[in-house]
């Protein structure tokens, strides 16, 4: 059994994935090819500060939206 994201849905998805990918940005890795998960997220949403303090702002605005559908917060954790 499959499942298949439609609608606002993949809006959803895509952020969750940047958020995912800036997390792993913050830790060290690099996402690949062309564009930053970082320098995506500070030129979409206008955020400023360090990759860490841009984290924790796209981390309060993605638990905004998850909270909108009705999904558990992620909060962030100390490394």
């Amino acid at each position: 059994m499959s499942t298949v994201i439609t609608g606002d849905d993949t809006i959803l998805f895509s952020i969750i994935a940047l958020e995912s990918a800036l997390r792993l940005e913050v830790k060290g890795m690099k996402m690949g090819m062309g564009r930053s998960a970082y320098a995506i997220v500070k030129a979409r949403y206008g955020l400023k500060g360090n990759k860490k303090q841009v984290l924790e702002q796209f981390n309060e605005i993605v638990n905004g939206l998850r909270e909108e559908r009705g999904l558990p917060v992620k909060e962030l954790q100390s490394t």
